[in-house]
């Protein structure tokens, strides 16, 4: 491609300083992607990383065959990613294979009937789908608004002498021989997540150990006096902590504002210089016109294509706004370079105070006695507690707070100092953004439903894609002093999207009766849609990698300079919060339905294995290096939100089982049988108005309409137990059934 005019515009440029395509896939492969010494290789076969542009031998890492161990070179927050995503495969095939007999006997005709699921697709065999039923008559309460969506219009007809006749499920799937199959898979689950957060732990501590960082010989003052500039008398106090001698104070003030100026200033004096030949020297105004001059003047005479004057049109007004700052002028970066090199000299005249130091000592022995000496507890700490402390731990009589900082590249130096009130209201304007979000994808997913139902999965999944890029800018709404604190801000909010979006508003929007459905729109069958969605699309878009491919082969070819032209190979930016929520929310969804749905335990599995390599790959071969983030948000992952799905996992089962068969029909005369009901060929006219003839066996009773929906029974059942009948008009739970509901019903209370 690189020799076809349409792809390379500058092919036959004589421009001898012309960008090279072949530099910039060279700059790619050896300083955008990591790459590892090809000859060092510790004893525990982990590869040492090598620094970007290293020249001595080094290769890429290899995707396939790079052990896991290697992967702390990216940081232990990412090595617990990848451990926790393959050992949770696992997991869940063996929660699959504990949950196979229930598999075995939903697809046989012991369930379904004559057939059994023969008629379904293969990956619905297996699920408690169930088409087989029996017309009877209802002699209370079956009216026909209530069988108004999706198949239950099929399961509800009126004679023509005005009796109501329904559809009355035969299947038998919540017995105690099905449900108690799916209780031993809740508690490996359960001792399963137990020994990973173990196993966990142990790593992250191995990792952190096998790694050193600043992290381990630094402390930070979150509290220092705010006129404590003297980073010699910061040295000076915390020596006596330490046998060797303080290597490094920094001290930071709140100058937020004043770091903001310079930085845009940089970056606009980045972008001009990217623009003017090289050598061009920025800090001579009368050069720099003169150049911007010649820049415009080329500029104006060069001839554009159809796809560029398009491009610049629609795409570039939207590029130049915050906080993209892309394609300006050379005209107007001049401006703006002048209006923040003002703006900062203005802001170099305001007092600032102290707001952090950061102290690293030469051993790792000099943090630790420091930490433990200045260790206070917290109402001493907030009560500047003198008393509580040796006279020697006291700064200027001051207590100190100290604490370990995070990594250097994690610490967002322009969001150091915000107050507690302003932290939290910025981060409930957000989150309520984010509800407001989920109402909106709600809206989306239940008008694609009416549509088709592979649609509705694309949008669940293209959804689920997407919410990360809109979360990224309502986090522009937030300030976090660390990388980690925003990561966490970040993970909590998608996956509260995620889970909702992918299992609990399918739950909501689709019609109690048209659980055990197998119409397109009936939720068995678009939950099956959804997970084979997570499975194939969602991986499928991060190895299409669209962004990195716009900017590899249309905007580099096309990049006036040879440093834009590198800068357009730096790779796909990630977050590990992302991939964490991609990781929790199958895990949410497979445990929200396994009661429905235990084939979901063997798609997940799949699922998870595809996830793993498929990141893998994008790790070592489209992402760019990132913050070196610790172990924050694993530790965040197992603690609420892995522990959040088990306790869903309970609970929803528990319901899962109290309403099955989901027909909302009870018997009239207390079971003792259909006698006396049967026809044959009866007259009558459908839901739809279509009219028709069906047969009434009279093999079961006739029924009244009572309400198996716990949510909408009076009052609040939690949890659920067989009790509730009474609320109903009727009793549908056999003996085996209502044991069963009062096992689960408390395991979730207890969990």
């Amino acid at each position: 491609l690189v020799k076809r005019k349409f792809y390379n515009p500058q092919r036959d440029s004589t421009d001898p300083n012309k960008p090279d395509l072949t530099k910039a896939w060279a700059y790619y492969e050896h300083v955008t992607l990591a790459r590892r010494f090809v000859t060092d290789q510790t004893a525990e076969n982990t590869f040492e990383r090598a620094e970007p542009g290293e020249t001595a031998d080094t290769e890429l890492f290899s995707w396939w065959k790079t052990p896991e161990s290697a992967l702390n070179e990216w940081g232990v927050g990412v090595g617990a990613y990848f451990s926790s995503v393959r050992i949770m495969s696992l997991i869940l095939l063996v929660a699959g294979l504990i949950s196979l007999p229930n598999v075995l006997y939903y697809r046989s005709e012991a369930y379904n009937g004559p057939g059994g699921q023969s008629n379904l697709g293969f990956l619905l065999q297996g699920t408690t789908i169930c088409t087989n039923r029996e017309w009877v008559e209802c002699q209370e309460g079956c009216e026909r608004s209530s069988y108004r969506i999706g198949s239950s219009q099929d399961r509800w007809a009126e004679g023509l002498d005005g009796t109501t006749y329904v559809q009355r499920t035969l299947c038998v799937g919540a017995e105690m021989a099905q449900g108690m199959w799916n209780y031993g898979a809740l508690l490996f689950m359960t001792m399963s997540v137990i020994l990973l957060s173990w196993y966990q732990r142990k790593r992250e501590i191995r990792f952190d150990e096998d790694k050193s960082t600043s992290t381990d010989y630094s402390i930070k003052i979150c509290n220092p006096p705010p006129d404590a500039y003297d980073p010699d008398k910061w040295r000076d106090f915390f020596e006596q902590f330490s046998e060797k001698q303080v290597t490094v104070v920094t001290v930071a003030v709140n100058n937020e504002d004043l770091l903001f100026a310079l930085v845009m200033r940089r970056i606009f004096r980045n972008k001009l210089r990217q623009l003017l030949p090289q050598g061009t020297d920025l800090d001579n105004a009368a050069e720099v016109s003169r150049e911007v001059d010649a820049h415009i003047v080329l500029r104006e005479s060069r001839e554009r294509g159809c796809f560029e004057k398009l491009f610049a049109c629609l795409v570039v007004p939207i590029l130049r706004l915050p906080p993209f700052h892309m394609f300006h002028d050379a005209e107007t970066l001049l401006s703006k370079i002048d209006h923040w090199t003002k703006k900062a000299k203005e802001l170099q005249k305001n007092h600032y105070d102290v707001t952090n130091v950061f102290v690293t000592f030469e051993t790792e022995e000099g943090q630790r006695s420091a930490l433990a000496a200045l260790r206070v507890g917290a109402l001493d700490l907030a009560r500047q507690n003198t008393s509580a402390m040796a006279p020697t731990a006291l700064f200027q009589g001051r207590v100190l707070k100290v604490v370990v900082p995070a990594e250097p590249n994690a610490i967002r130096w322009q969001q150091m100092t915000i107050s507690t009130a302003r932290k939290y209201l910025q981060r409930l304007v957000t989150f309520v953004i984010t509800l407001g979000l989920i109402g909106l994808s709600g809206f989306v997913i239940n008008r694609a439903r009416t549509l088709n139902s592979l649609f509705f999965s694309i949008c669940v999944s293209t959804f689920n894609f997407i919410i990360p890029f809109v979360i990224k800018l309502l986090l522009l709404l937030e300030r976090h002093s660390n990388e980690g604190s925003r990561q966490k801000s970040m993970y909590m909010k998608i996956t509260l999207f995620r889970w909702s979006n992918s299992a609990i508003l399918t739950k909501l929007i689709t019609p109690f009766m048209n659980t055990l459905g197998d119409d397109r729109l009936d939720l068995i069958k678009s939950i099956n849609g959804v997970l084979i969605a997570e499975m194939v699309v969602s991986p499928l878009l991060r190895l299409c990698d669209m962004m990195g491919l716009f900017r590899k082969h249309v905007m580099a070819p096309r990049a006036p300079t040879q440093e834009l032209m590198n800068l357009n190979f730096t790779g796909t930016i990630y977050n590990l919060a992302e991939r964490f929520t991609d990781f929790t929310k199958v895990i949410f969804l497979i445990l929200f339905y396994s009661a429905l749905n235990p084939n979901a335990w063997f798609i997940g599995f799949a699922t998870l294995i595809i996830q793993y390599y498929t990141d893998k790959f994008c790790l070592m071969r489209l992402w760019t290096s990132s913050a070196y983030i610790g172990n924050e948000l694993a530790v965040f992952n197992r603690r609420y939100f892995l522990s959040g799905a088990l306790l869903a996992f309970a609970i929803v089962s528990s319901y899962a089982y109290a309403e099955f068969p989901y027909d909302n029909l009870c018997d009239a005369n207390d079971g003792s049988g259909g006698e006396g009901f049967g026809r044959s060929a009866v007259p009558v006219q459908f839901w739809n108005g279509t009219v028709g003839e069906i047969d009434v066996p009279g093999t079961h009773s006739p029924a009244i309409f009572c309400q198996q929906n716990y949510i909408k029974l009076p009052g609040f059942d939690f949890p659920a137990l067989p009790s509730a009948q009474n609320k109903s008009s009727g009793e549908w739970m056999s003996d085996s059934q209502a044991l069963l509901v009062t096992i689960f019903g408390w395991t979730s209370l207890a969990a």
